[in-house]
């Protein structure tokens, strides 16, 4: 953990660290700068060629496709853009697993599976990582992605157990006061889980009378999704691509809400979610979340992810935070418009700060 990969991707760019210098303001840094994005099928070819040339020429370097499309792959690629393929990890709802194999499923501690009862919303179908079967579908299933030419990089999404702990700024949209972990959002309970567990310390979680405060129990479920991670990572990088993920923020915040420690995966870049509104914090703790990711990745690249309507009033002062805060460049969620693409833009010069 904390060495530098210089991974290159397929189109030859090599993800790295920001290289700086002081100046009398911020760092000169030589940056990347990011998009998440899902194509939309009402607009055509022409109107993505011309975007993506529109998102070059205003500081962004590479795009995180949700949706597996060669021709907008390809169209991006043209516009001198890098195109990695953004995919949900394990949080699974596709047809396949919903037919054939439910009990891959994670189960709270009710023990509630998320197959038919999933937590919060219906989309929130997550798969259990200590299940063999279920994770050698997954490394089959990125390593197809990782075979296309057309794909430079993979990105992990959803790699995590169900929110335990919802961000505050999202408990009054789902009617909820979490101020303890509550065994309805409590995972993963399943017969899986509690047998590798039991062989581990010789007690069923489910007769914990803490499990909230065992500390070898929490340590489980953070393994469990690093676990996963590193083989997802070999499996990758063994056709030469570079894999970063999405990743909550702050590793203490992660390990805590989401049983997320990305503090210890040794990825080549990472995407904290820095999105200040869903934790009703003021713009400022962009730089703060950042610092702490940087502080925990040590030499590994943080590109802080930003959510538009949270900072498009305050787009300079919040993408400041970021830098300031040490991150290699910034992403966006979700597909920025002309004018804050320009207004985005001219931050860049203003600072010269080069991609």
């Amino acid at each position: 953990m904390g060495s530098s990969l210089l991974a290159v991707s397929a189109s030859g760019a090599i993800l790295t660290g920001c290289e700086s210098k002081k100046t009398a303001g911020l760092p000169l840094h030589r940056v990347k700068n990011w998009i998440w994005i899902n194509t939309e099928k009402g607009k055509d070819a022409n109107h993505y060629k011309n975007y993506f040339k529109l998102l070059k020429q205003n500081g962004i370097t590479g795009v995180l496709f949700e949706n597996d499309s060669p021709l907008h792959f390809s169209l991006a690629k043209e516009a001198g853009l890098e195109a990695h393929r953004w995919k949900w990890t394990l949080n699974r709802g596709e047809e396949f697993i919903m037919k054939n194999h439910p009990e891959w499923y994670v189960v709270n501690r009710n023990g509630d599976s998320s197959f038919d009862k999933p937590a919060y919303v219906p989309h929130y179908k997550f798969t259990c990582p200590n299940r063999e079967d279920l994770v050698n579908y997954l490394l089959d299933d990125y390593e197809k992605e990782a075979r296309k030419d057309y794909i430079d990089g993979i990105h992990l999404d959803y790699v995590r157990f169900p929110d335990v702990i919802l961000p505050v700024g999202l408990w009054d949209k789902y009617g909820i006061v979490q101020t303890s972990e509550m065994p309805q959002y409590d995972y993963c309970y399943c017969d899986v889980c509690r047998e590798k567990y039991k062989a581990l310390k010789g007690i069923d979680p489910k007769d914990l009378k803490y499990p909230q405060a065992t500390p070898s129990w929490i340590s489980f479920r953070h393994n469990s999704v690093t676990n996963l991670v590193q083989r997802l990572k070999e499996r990758v990088h063994s056709y030469s691509k570079p894999i970063t993920a999405a990743v909550f923020p702050g590793p203490f915040l992660a390990r805590t809400i989401v049983r997320q420690d990305w503090g210890n995966w040794d990825l080549d870049a990472f995407f904290p979610m820095i999105y200040n509104g869903f934790y009703n914090e003021d713009i400022s703790w962009i730089k703060e979340a950042t610092a702490e990711g940087v502080n925990a990745a040590q030499n590994i690249p943080i590109y802080a992810g930003l959510f538009i309507p949270n900072i498009k009033e305050k787009l300079a002062e919040a993408v400041n935070y970021a830098f300031e805060g040490g991150a290699s460049g910034i992403s966006f969620f979700s597909e920025p418009d002309e004018e804050f693409l320009t207004a985005f833009s001219d931050y860049l010069g203003k600072q010269n700060i080069h991609v």
